[in-house]
């Protein structure tokens, strides 16, 4: 009889921790959550649309996050990079890695590829169709 009175003890105890790491693991989540909110207002609106000032907060928060602030524009509107420059360093790396892959003997280009050959006559037509069968006479 002591035996199962021992068992309980231990499924008791293993319960117990169980429970507890499930606290502390809520208790975690909980603060995690509780940071982020704490940083995004609008997250604990029970409004059915936000206010302008919540909706600017988002906007603004996912524009941070992204970098959505693009290439450095010149006075003049256009972009405040050199093109040239970004196009002999991409044929410089294509060059590479053509060397490396061992391709450096092919053209540049596109190159043109040989007419596809025609079959020469009798052979290599394709399957020849089966013929239908006949029907078989009832009886």
């Amino acid at each position: 009889m002591v035996a199962w009175k021992r068992w309980l003890r231990y499924a008791k105890a293993r319960v117990d921790a169980a429970v507890r790491s499930g606290e502390k693991e809520l208790d975690r989540r909980e603060a995690e959550l509780d940071a982020e909110v704490a940083d995004k207002p609008w997250l604990t609106s029970d409004r059915d649309s936000p206010t302008f000032d919540e909706a600017k907060a988002r906007i603004e928060d996912r524009a941070g996050r992204s970098g959505a602030a693009g290439p450095p524009l010149s006075p003049s509107g256009q972009p405040a990079f050199d093109i040239a420059a970004q196009e002999r360093a991409a044929a410089e790396r294509l060059a590479g890695i053509r060397q490396s892959l061992g391709l450096d003997d092919e053209p540049e280009g596109p190159a043109d590829p040989a007419p596809p050959k025609e079959p020469e006559s009798g052979k290599d037509k394709g399957p020849k169709p089966s013929k239908p069968s006949k029907p078989s006479k009832p009886g």
